[in-house]
């Protein structure tokens, strides 16, 4: 089976505008989001990618969510950002905020990056970035989220 397409690869960025727009105008109440695997993880692919986010809800709420769907020891979330506040510094011009999330903590030379550690035992990587260009990371935040 070959590597499978990002969502940004997936679709053009006119599809994915719109998509995004659908989405805010039909449920303003949330937040679209793609949580895509780092490329180098040994973390499986979820079967879904795609996520409406309540706006209030936390960004550990979120991990816990992407942990359980990973079939990770769940923990106790510790972070208590609002998925609104990341979706509103860090979305896409396209509307979508993208996440990856990887099982390592080493992702090779990065710059300007940031590293925040919350103990949920295990751990679960996230990024947010404004670059959202999986390949080269310039500008990135990473979350250490502990699980388990």
């Amino acid at each position: 089976m070959g590597k499978m397409q990002s969502f940004k690869e997936q679709f053009s960025f006119d599809e994915r505008a719109e998509e995004s727009q659908d989405i805010i105008a039909k449920y303003p109440d949330r937040v679209p989001v793609v949580a895509e695997r780092y490329s180098k993880s040994d973390l499986p692919e979820m079967e879904k990618r795609k996520f409406l986010v309540p706006r209030d809800m936390s960004v550990g709420q979120f991990i816990h969510i992407l942990a359980a769907r990973l079939r990770l020891d769940p923990g106790k979330p510790q972070t208590t950002s609002l998925i609104e506040s990341l979706y509103n510094s860090s979305k896409d011009d396209d509307g979508f905020l993208y996440m990856c999330y990887s099982s390592e903590k080493t992702f090779g030379s990065y710059h300007n990056v940031m590293w925040n550690e919350f103990s949920l035992g295990g751990f679960l990587y996230m990024c947010y970035s404004s670059e959202k260009t999986f390949g080269s990371y310039h500008n990135v935040m990473w979350n250490e989220f502990s699980l388990g």
